[in-house]
């Protein structure tokens, strides 16, 4: 038996209980990272009150964790290539620990800033690889489902958290939601260290030490023959260096495909985070109360992880790359419907079109996930996630100051939603293109009956 046709009995197999434990500690470290990214929202009050801070200071306080995951996700994803997604991993959850721990006990807004951006960094590293390792730990036709179990951590972290945070900071204040997080990330690292096992992929392109001993535990734990021995490696596989790792993603055959994957990240995150950053401020906005805005807030939390498992769910049958065209089109309607909601509907109309929009614009970010790690070989897949995410992460950035600027000029809210919307059309023409690209490099390299093959692979 060869390593590689480990991976092929993983693909064609049922998936084993111990994939399925992966899959939920993926899930388990996304909400972790849920709740490490909203803790600085929760506490942004006691925030302002202690140090006597500024709108522009506060929002610089909450952008630097947005700025950290992008930092993250640029330099720790290809970390994870090199040293193995794995400790790639602990070292990020570290950061994330230090960060919280820095938040906690920082006596000045500086101080916070530099906590949360070693947070954000953190984060950041541990998105790129869990996709990565949960998409090469499940087969084929339940990738999409697994990744969205996975992303929907995010949400139900973010959503747990805000529940319990309103309990921490009655009785203990704000800094008592850092050290709780500080808390979390540890015994999720101790987590990580006894149970995450290492990237099959990377055990095969990269030969660390005892590679072969490390291959053999892992197919016992999934009910796999042993490896008699290590198959050659593939010199096409080695990658010398965080710049060559980089290039790798702009081969001539993933070029096109890498910028399309760049700009569907953009354009889901940039459209997500107007939904998820500006609406409950937009829901006072237009009449309703503080309370009534909350409520919006939380319910399109749970409809963004709902639709997270709910992508996942429909893409065992359909596929990631028609979904995604379909989630794209949709999502714009439910935009532009939930700005007219706003304007006119009452607080049931406007709940029940944020639910839709929350569910169509998080499938959107769970179908780029979901295709980006088969885009890539094992040698440079966390680096093509990790930069994926990173630019994703760009968009959410400049959403929330475009928007804010668009509200300042004095935009009515529909207009507002359909400039949102304009990102959810663009993302269902790039996916478009990139279902194209994918079949015409496909074509190019492979025979038509294994084409079908792989298609099937890819996309469910």
């Amino acid at each position: 038996m060869s390593t590689n046709s480990l991976q092929e009995r993983l693909d064609n197999a049922p998936m084993s209980r111990y994939q399925w434990l992966i899959v939920g500690l993926c899930l388990l470290l996304n909400a972790q990272d849920g709740f490490d990214i909203s803790a600085v929202a929760y506490a942004s009050t006691g925030i302002t009150e202690e140090w006597g801070l500024t709108g522009t200071e506060l929002g610089t306080v909450i952008s630097v964790g947005l700025l950290g995951i992008v930092v993250g996700s640029f330099l720790l994803a290809p970390l994870a290539d090199r040293l193995g997604r794995k400790n790639a991993v602990i070292i990020a959850l570290v950061l994330d620990a230090i960060g919280m721990g820095v938040s906690a006990i920082a006596q000045s807004p500086a101080e916070l800033i530099v906590g949360r951006l070693i947070t954000g960094m953190g984060v950041g590293g541990v998105i790129a690889c869990l996709n990565v390792i949960a998409s090469e730990y499940s087969s084929p036709r339940l990738r999409g489902m697994s990744v969205g179990i996975f992303t929907a951590g995010y949400g139900i972290g973010a959503t747990v958290g805000g529940i319990g945070a309103a309990t921490l900071l009655g009785s203990y204040g704000w800094r008592s939601i850092f050290v709780v997080g500080t808390v979390i990330t540890i015994v999720v690292l101790v987590l990580v260290i006894v149970v995450l096992p290492e990237s099959i992929g990377y055990l095969v392109t990269r030969r660390p030490r005892n590679a072969l001993r490390r291959l053999n535990r892992i197919a016992v734990r999934l009910g796999q023959p042993a490896l008699a021995e290590l198959p050659q490696r593939p010199t096409e596989q080695r990658t010398p260096g965080l710049l060559h790792q980089v290039a790798a993603l702009f081969a001539p055959r993933l070029r096109t495909r890498t910028l399309l994957l760049w700009a569907g990240f953009f354009c889901s995150q940039f459209a997500f985070y107007f939904l998820s950053g500006w609406t409950p401020r937009l829901t006072v906005v237009a009449g309703h109360s503080q309370e009534q805005s909350a409520l919006v807030g939380l319910l399109l939390s749970l409809g963004g992880s709902t639709g997270a498992l709910i992508f996942g769910i429909i893409s065992v049958r359909l596929g990631a790359e028609r979904l995604v065209i379909g989630y794209g089109m949709l999502g714009a309607l439910a935009f532009v419907g939930l700005g007219l909601a706003l304007q006119a509907a009452p607080l049931g109309g406007v709940i029940g079109v944020a639910i839709a929009a929350g569910l169509l614009c998080n499938g959107l970010i769970v179908g780029w996930f979901t295709l980006a790690p088969s885009l890539y070989p094992p040698s440079a897949r966390a680096t093509g996630v990790g930069w994926a995410n990173g630019v994703g992460r760009i968009g959410s950035i400049l959403s929330p100051l475009a928007v804010g600027m668009l509200l300042d000029a004095g935009w009515p809210l529909v207009a507002l939603y359909a400039f949102a919307g304009v990102f959810l059309v663009l993302v269902g023409v790039v996916a478009f293109a990139y279902r194209r690209a994918h079949a015409a490099a496909d074509a190019a390299v492979i025979p038509p009956v294994a084409l079908a093959e792989d298609r099937a692979a890819r996309t469910g």
